[in-house]
């Protein structure tokens, strides 16, 4: 029963403007996932925000920038990171939480 309610409280919130339906789906996925494993069975990480923002009109090259703010207690834990390719934005930024939140359950 633990399990279903640290499932039930553990929250994805997501803003990506510019993005299509179908890719803002893969993406959802791809951080959902991630989130959800590095939470695992801990009780420091209780939700997270994904902010996907579209290149500015006329920059080139143009880049995608993602911002993943981790809800740890008792700081939350956020990374940006801005690539061409949208994907590579998120898994980098996803990279970046990941390292930082595996180093503060270490200290």
């Amino acid at each position: 029963m633990s399990d279903e309610l640290n499932e039930l409280d553990f929250t994805i919130e997501m803003n990506a403007e510019g993005i299509g339906p179908g890719l803002e789906a893969d993406l959802f996925a791809i951080a959902d996932a991630r989130l959800r494993e590095l939470a695992g069975d801990k009780n420091d990480m209780i939700g997270a925000a994904v902010n996907i923002r579209q290149p500015a009109a006329g920059e080139t090259p143009p880049l995608h920038e993602v911002t993943v703010v981790a809800y740890t207690r008792p700081k939350h834990v956020a990374a940006t990171e801005k690539q061409r390719n949208v994907i590579g934005a998120l898994k980098g930024a996803l990279d970046a939480v990941e390292r930082q939140i595996k180093q503060k359950r270490e200290n």
